[in-house]
């Protein structure tokens, strides 16, 4: 009997690398470089920061007044709303949970709805769930141990990824390079 979705370990993002952080480091000395040469561009800074603020603030209220339009709804209406002999359940759960963490506010969860239109609707950029899903995939490869007949597998890892979008801008297709090093048996 397959394992249900409710003991479907939980998504755990790896830690920020020694070269994330240089990354991280190094955009903020950029920055700080920039006003130092040029003052005149100290005054971009806070226009910036207030329509930052102003969006933030915007989306919240968005998504609240939609969260308050429907009222006790969890994910088990949001998995009720999928054939589960057509979908996984396993896979509709991995999506309610990954959409929480872009949507949720404080501890409550965001009442999501299969119609729901990333875009339109959620206003989530699907850029960047494709950042989040990438770590995601990466995570589950590093302790797979695939098998093909005659071969060990002595390495597999995620070369690149990249998204596209539809025509129209629609639909969203994405691309992962996996590499998987083998040597006979």
């Amino acid at each position: 009997m397959r394992t249900p979705s409710r003991r479907m370990p939980k998504f755990v993002p790896r830690p920020v690398t020694w070269a994330g952080w240089l990354v991280q480091i190094g955009i903020i000395a950029a920055i700080v470089g920039l006003i130092w040469s040029a003052p005149k561009v100290l005054w971009f800074v806070p226009i910036a920061v207030v329509c930052l603020v102003f969006e933030i603030s915007r989306r919240k209220r968005r998504l609240k007044a939609l969260a308050a339009a429907r009222p006790g709804e969890s994910i088990c209406n949001f998995a009720r709303e999928f054939d589960f002999r057509e979908t996984d359940t396993w896979i509709i759960r991995a999506v309610y949970e990954q959409l929480q963490a872009h949507l949720a506010d404080d501890a409550l969860a965001f009442p999501l709805r299969r119609e729901d239109h990333l875009t339109k609707t959620l206003g989530i950029d699907p850029d960047d769930l494709s950042y989040d899903l990438a770590d995601e995939i990466a995570a589950a490869l590093e302790g797979a141990v695939p098998s093909v007949a005659g071969h060990r597998l002595v390495n597999l890892r995620l070369v690149f990824w990249t998204v596209t979008r539809g025509r129209g801008g629609e639909g969203y297709g994405a691309s992962l390079r996996i590499r998987a090093a083998t040597e006979p048996l």
